[in-house]
């Protein structure tokens, strides 16, 4: 099972026509819509013009995206129906190509681009073009209403500069939840989840970004990179390293990554400062697309979903700029504090065409807990919800029971790891009257977010990334941290709460849970999963509480065997793991 989540808050016109500047406001705002999602665009339509030593009628085509752009061919009606240019090779970032039309564009023809299979890019059609022989229409690069009035052409010589960053655009996700928490780990890449993470690398044209934890038991997602890489896509990566020399890995399957792609395109982050983590989950995918949040590639997230985790496929060239830059000063070999604080934070209401607003924080540079978690819960004024791995923070314990007394509903499920840590901050919560659910699932509460006012569509607001709410995750690992405030994208984290506050409702508020136990198995008799285990801690395979023993040879998975499964002179309830742990 799966949650997923769409948003589009603009609609696209699939054959719209931008005529000329007397066009009315709805066609330009739809043009608008449209030419913002693209990463190529035609600049100018020229009749029956002189240029580059033939006369012709020409098309002007801009690339408007950094990273450059994939191979396409123009078109345009004629009289005997739609024809099109030669295959046009791809271009650099900000390139302007000129196609010959031959004699084919007439006062009724409509122009736009195809890709290399054929398939009309959304967005990229305009027309018809009403010019005399030897005079074009064209626009400013970045002025994205319709064409001017017939005059001279400049073709190869627009005026202005364009990043894709300087489109407005639409807020577009694809949000998925993983919700297999009654399963188990799973090395395939059949999930849903996994699913959009590997069709997004197997469209990817020219170049891959990822910055990844690591890699485990996932070879469908190392395989759809070296299968970028071989069909000429640029793909580069960096990834945590627990060594000083690139050999020891949490991971064990990342040595397999590095080799698929070569060393050279895989930065580990040894040096100064490598016992910290390189935490972050995050793909950039042809310089448009982000693919983001908690999940890690491995068989229980990605792959069974077996952990709770959220997944966004964000289409924006604003904010793949922003991640990108991210990458390419950790891929040069700078990581945590050798970082700069350089990347831009806020993409406010005017970028996103529907008001969204993008806060955008690394760390450890970048104060995530300060400018994004804090100011969240602050700002709340009915609702919050909690999801996290770990919660140790005392600046957020503290804001969150703030919240609380200015009577905010606060709500916090928490993994049952993080809730035996000494440093927890629940207990203090628990005491302060605020409901928190320690989930009793085989697999980890691996999520790390907050949703604030989700039925409040103007104020409703998510914080999400691969950042636990420990001082660690903030002021020592790289991690990255989205602030979104929208109020689709809101709704959806709300109802996954909601699901996993169902889930749990046999857990009763502050209550411990073993990590690895009884308590989080599906057991019969209830106290020995040695008779029998159909789903859990105690027979998933793994070591969930990282003591050196897992499943049955834990204790408090067969507190009724009469065995000292442990092996250290203690049986049954006698044996510590067994007894009660106590409430925080």
């Amino acid at each position: 099972m799966f949650s997923r989540f769409t948003g589009r808050l603009v609609a696209l016109s699939s054959a719209m026509a931008v005529a000329s500047c007397g066009s009315n406001r709805e066609t330009v705002k739809t043009a608008t819509a449209e030419l913002e999602t693209v990463s190529a665009i035609v600049t100018e339509v020229a009749q029956s013009t002189d240029f580059g030593g033939a006369v012709a009628d020409k098309v002007e085509v801009y690339c408007t995206n950094t990273n450059g752009c994939p191979a396409f061919r123009v078109c345009d009606t004629s009289p005997s129906g739609s024809s099109c240019s030669a295959l046009q090779p791809a271009m650099t970032g900000q390139q302007r190509v000129v196609v010959s039309r031959g004699t084919n564009i007439t006062v009724t023809d409509q122009v736009w681009l195809v890709d290399s299979d054929a398939v009309e890019r959304a967005g990229t059609r305009v027309g018809p073009f009403a010019c005399a022989a030897g005079t074009s229409q064209s626009r400013i690069d970045c002025s994205i209403g319709a064409f001017g009035a017939c005059a001279a052409q400049t073709l190869g010589a627009s005026v202005g500069s364009c990043t894709a960053g300087d489109f407005p655009e639409p807020f577009t996700f694809n949000l998925q939840f993983t919700q297999n928490q009654h399963g188990r780990p799973e090395s395939s890449c059949n999930r849903p989840v996994c699913q959009t993470l590997l069709s997004a690398l197997n469209s990817a044209q020219y170049s891959v970004e990822f910055a990844l934890y690591g890699v485990r038991s996932q070879p469908a997602i190392i395989d759809a990179l070296g299968a970028a890489q071989n069909r000429g896509v640029s793909v580069r990566g960096v990834v945590d390293s627990e060594s000083a020399d690139c050999t020891v890995f949490g991971y064990p399957d990342t040595p397999a990554l590095i080799q698929a792609l070569g060393p050279g395109n895989v930065v580990c982050d040894v040096g100064a400062g490598y016992s910290y983590i390189m935490h972050n989950k995050f793909f950039v995918i042809d310089g448009t697309r982000v693919w983001t949040g908690s999940t890690n590639v491995s068989d229980t997230e990605t792959g069974g979903e077996y952990n709770s985790d959220v997944a966004a496929l964000i289409d924006s060239y604003r904010l793949a700029e922003i991640y990108t830059a991210e990458f390419n000063e950790m891929h040069a070999g700078l990581f945590h504090h050798r970082k700069a604080d350089n990347t831009a934070h806020v993409i406010d209401g005017t970028h996103y065409t529907d008001g969204t607003v993008v806060r955008s924080y690394f760390s450890p540079t970048d104060h995530a807990v300060a400018n994004a978690v804090l100011p969240i819960i602050q700002q709340a004024s009915q609702t919050l919800d909690v999801a996290m791995f770990f919660l140790t923070s005392q600046p957020i314990a503290d804001s969150l029971v703030q919240a609380k007394q200015r009577g905010v509903a606060v709500r916090l499920v928490l993994d049952a790891g993080g809730a035996s840590n000494s440093y927890s901050k629940h207990g203090q919560l628990c005491n302060a009257g605020i409901a928190v659910k320690v989930e009793n699932w085989g697999g980890k509460s691996h999520s790390k977010w907050v949703v604030a006012d989700a039925a409040q569509p103007n104020s409703a607001a998510v914080v999400f990334g691969s950042m636990n709410f420990t001082a660690s995750g903030d002021e020592q690992n790289d991690e990255n941290t989205l602030y979104v405030k929208n109020a689709a994208f809101a709704s959806a984290f709300q109802s996954e709460f909601n699901r996993q506050w169902s889930d749990l409702t046999a857990v009763p508020n502050c209550t411990s849970v073993s990590v690895e136990g009884t308590d989080s198995s599906v057991c019969s008799p209830r106290n020995n999963c040695g008779a029998s285990c159909s789903s859990g801690s105690c027979c998933d395979g793994l070591d969930n509480d990282y003591d050196g023993k897992l499943d049955l040879a834990e204790e408090a998975c067969a507190c009724g065997d009469g065995i000292d499964n442990d092996g250290d002179g203690y049986i049954d309830f006698d044996d510590y793991d067994c007894k009660n742990l106590p409430d925080p």
